[in-house]
């Protein structure tokens, strides 16, 4: 089944760039559309120009864990309704990233996209 997604859930998405290189903090609702689980959060790279006619792709997945948890280069808090995830994610030469976040639901999951700086 395709996810719901549009321009409304991608607002959702306000990511912030922060002094530390290559740190960002991400907050995202904890929950959208009834969703019963946490979200999933990814930063897709996607190679700018290829002359491949297979896209060229590789994935990030950004660990959403228990409350205030570390993991090397991640962390989070909820305050409610809005989780706030600080984490790293290194420039790529030649690769786009794009943040893609999917809250889950028992009958359709929602996704929501942002460009990353």
């Amino acid at each position: 089944m395709v996810p719901i997604h549009g321009e409304q859930y991608d607002k959702l998405i306000v990511l912030t760039q922060l002094k530390a290189i290559n740190s960002y903090n991400l907050s995202i609702p904890s929950s959208v559309n009834s969703s019963n689980e946490l979200p999933s959060v990814f930063v897709i790279y996607d190679k700018k120009e290829s002359s491949n006619t297979q896209p060229v792709q590789f994935v990030q997945e950004i660990e959403v864990m228990g409350f205030a948890e570390r993991v090397i280069d991640f962390f989070w808090s909820s305050d409610g309704d809005v989780l706030n995830i600080v984490f790293t994610s290194k420039e790529k030469e030649g690769y786009n990233r794009t943040l893609k976040v999917s809250w889950p639901s028992e009958v359709c999951s929602t996704s929501a996209s942002k460009k990353m700086f």
